[in-house]
């Protein structure tokens, strides 16, 4: 063999032994997939009824609603207002963009306040079986100017209900009926039974509903125009089919 033909076979050894012990470029990783964007939420679904002026069923979150206290939740067709410790007084959720002068608002609601396995006689369960028995409650706001200036009609314990306006951030009763005159005698059962609230008003007459009928009738001069919403006081509560119509 020639002496090129042997540089030639020294060049193409040390070539193929270069190659076979340079290891091999692993692949390039994939692109991260892109952020995860929370919203836009849902717009507001149509309104089939002529008469409807805002309606939530409470199957998403919707921007329009406000709080103030409690735990909010949307679940399946519910709104629920989470917080159930007594010493906690209200919670408010209220439509924050529109206001409304002559309307009807309803909704319904079951009432879930706390309720001790077993009870005590001391001064705290004594105040908490008084509050379950006259005070706890659930129902609708409207009316509504500012946190301290708006109107609220809820059910009151298990026998009454309350009709009252805060004005500058003070509570003033307007009407309390007694609803076991209303339901047959029966009182409201806290739990799984829902009931049905509903405000009309019309000027300066305001009526209030409980399973439609009619527990006030009144002539309660106030602001013309306000916003609507919900409220609880001291207990938990689930509540259904928000509606707003002419």
């Amino acid at each position: 063999m020639n002496k090129n033909a042997v540089v030639a076979l020294i060049a193409l050894t040390l070539a193929s032994v270069s190659c076979s012990s340079t290891p091999s470029r692993p692949a390039p990783a994939p692109p991260p997939p892109p952020a995860q964007v929370k919203g836009p939420v849902r717009p507001m679904p149509p309104i089939d009824d002529e008469d409807a002026l805002f309606s939530d069923s409470f199957e998403e979150f919707r921007p329009e609603w406000q709080q103030s206290g409690g735990i909010w939740e949307v679940a399946e067709g519910s709104l629920l207002q989470k917080a159930d410790d007594p010493r906690e007084l209200y919670a408010y959720r209220w439509v924050q963009t529109k206001r409304f002068s002559d309307a009807t608002v309803e909704m319904e609601v079951s009432e879930q306040p706390y309720v001790p396995s077993v009870w005590s006689n001391s001064e705290a369960d004594s105040e908490h079986k008084r509050s379950l028995r006259y005070v706890v409650g659930a129902g609708i706001i409207f009316r509504r100017l500012d946190r301290s200036n708006f109107y609220m009609f809820r059910l009151a314990g298990e026998e009454n209900a309350v009709l009252a306006k805060m004005v500058d951030g003070d509570w003033k009763d307007i009407a309390s009926p007694r609803l076991v005159s209303f339901l047959g005698g029966s009182r409201i059962k806290f739990g799984e039974t829902l009931y049905k609230l509903k405000v009309t008003i019309r000027g300066s007459r305001i009526q209030c509903f409980v399973n439609d009928g009619i527990v006030i009738d009144i002539t309660e001069p106030g602001s013309p125009i306000g916003q609507v919403g919900l409220v609880t006081f001291k207990t938990a509560a689930d509540f259904r089919s928000f509606r707003v119509t002419k």
